[in-house]
């Protein structure tokens, strides 16, 4: 037993020993990272005239010792630079095209000069060069100032690149200094800028998506064939418009919200003979403050016992009465005689409203709160949720409004409705598939399929 243990530890001082004479553990050798200089980069801001300087391009001298290489930080189609590479001290030129894009626009570029690293003769084979930036410049160009104010110069512009005036549409050299006539469309020069003061008798064959026409006082493009099945302006932006005559034109679609909330000095309107559909705008800036005549149809009231009319003129208007389309109450000169306009335009219709979709059956009731400067004018102690025959236009003759008269027949229940944004969207939405379909009801009774 003894001579076994002798022997079990001779064989571990056997195995000891042949581990301790093995090969020695390699190490992998240290990493070198290259080193390169270091580099401040140069910053430059350069403004480039409007009009473009391919006469006179910008230029900058740059400082380098090695080659170097010019790269742009996007894709730009206006600016070029020359050159995009070298070796040596060298000077670039920008030169960029007008701008004619109608707002401010920028470019970026950068200078790569390529350095050798520092310790090239510790990484031997290693050592590369490598592109370090050492300018950086920042370009910018301001849009040109055209003679145009900015909402004319994109209206004109738009009827232009859409030959919304047919065959009368001008060509236009220069939108910076624009020359040319536009039939029917009057400009005038304030404060430096030629702007759109008048829309008298435009052939207009389309309307532009926006009018922003801050000086705009007058529209009449009645009876014009070619803005059949047309639709008005989605934005719009007349702040002085008191004159809007666009009837017998065939047009459609939505009456743009702008055009009610926008138009504070609004007198007279008249857009019968066409064939818009949805709710009238909400909001009118004008209502009973300024607005005299609106005429959104053909048809004046009806005798009772009225069983069916069918005009097929904005027949697919409706939901409720906005309490601020309404009209101002007829004035009198100082004998008592009515007055036809009392802001001058006699055009002899005296104080009107007529809607669209009346006779249709297509209005719930009116808002809460129309016609009560009517109903007090007459002595009526009503509040504003209560239904009186004497919110009617009382003060104007019976021929000249659809919303009902003394004797004559009511189309419009007679009751206060609390506008609802949803309900009138969601007639929005019908209106638009019952102005195609011309599927209209008689009034009191169900349409065919009901």
């Amino acid at each position: 037993m003894k001579k076994f243990f002798h022997y079990l530890l001779a064989f571990a001082t056997l195995s000891i020993g042949l581990v301790a004479c093995g090969e020695p553990e390699q190490k992998e050798p240290e990493k070198i990272e290259p080193n390169y200089p270091p580099i401040r980069i140069i910053n430059e801001n350069i403004d480039i005239i409007p009009t473009g300087n391919a006469e006179a391009p910008n230029a900058f001298d740059i400082e380098a010792e090695g080659k170097w290489v010019v790269e742009a930080l996007d894709e730009y189609d206006w600016i070029e630079v020359t050159p995009v590479e070298g070796e040596g001290n060298a000077t670039l030129e920008f030169v960029a095209a007008a701008n004619e894009s109608g707002k401010e626009r920028n470019a970026e570029f950068v200078v790569k000069e390529f350095f050798a690293p520092l310790n090239a003769a510790e990484l031997g084979d290693a050592a590369e060069e490598k592109g370090i930036e050492t300018y950086s410049f920042f370009i910018s160009q301001k849009k040109q100032e055209s003679n145009l104010g900015d909402g004319t110069f994109e209206f004109l512009k738009a009827i232009v690149e859409g030959n919304m005036l047919g065959e009368s549409t001008p060509e236009v050299a220069n939108w910076f200094n624009v020359q040319e006539n536009f039939p029917g469309i009057s400009l005038e020069n304030i404060d430096g800028k030629l702007h759109i003061v008048r829309i008298d008798g435009a052939p207009l064959t389309n309307w532009p998506e926006v009018m922003n026409l801050t000086e705009l006082t007058w529209i009449n493009v009645g009876g014009q064939a070619g803005l059949e099945g047309k639709e008005l302006p989605k934005e719009w932006n007349t702040p002085k418009l008191e004159q809007a005559w666009m009837a017998r034109c065939g047009m459609t679609g939505l009456i743009p919200e702008g055009f009610a909330s926008t138009t504070p000095k609004l007198v007279q309107v008249f857009l019968d003979s066409n064939n818009f559909y949805g709710t009238y705008p909400h909001e009118w800036a004008a209502g009973i403050n300024t607005l005299e005549v609106f005429i959104g149809c053909n048809h004046a009231n009806k005798a009772v016992g009225t069983e069916y009319y069918d005009a097929k003129d904005s027949s697919a208007m409706g939901y409720i009465v906005p309490r601020q389309l309404d009209t101002r109450m007829n004035a009198f000169d100082s004998e008592g005689n009515q007055i036809n306009s009392a802001s001058g335009y006699g055009q002899g219709d005296f104080t009107q409203l007529k809607l669209g979709g009346v006779f249709e059956g297509n209005f719930i009731g009116y808002e809460v709160g129309w016609g009560q400067h009517r109903a007090e004018a007459a002595g009526e102690s009503v509040d504003e949720y209560t239904w009186s025959v004497s919110r009617t236009l009382w003060d104007s003759p019976a021929g000249h409004s659809n919303m009902g008269y003394e004797d004559k027949m009511q189309a419009i229940p007679a009751q206060m409705v609390t506008w609802d944004e949803a309900a009138a969207e969601a007639w929005n939405t019908e209106a638009k598939t019952l102005n195609s379909t011309r599927a209209f009801k008689k009034l009191g009774q169900k349409a065919d399929g009901e």
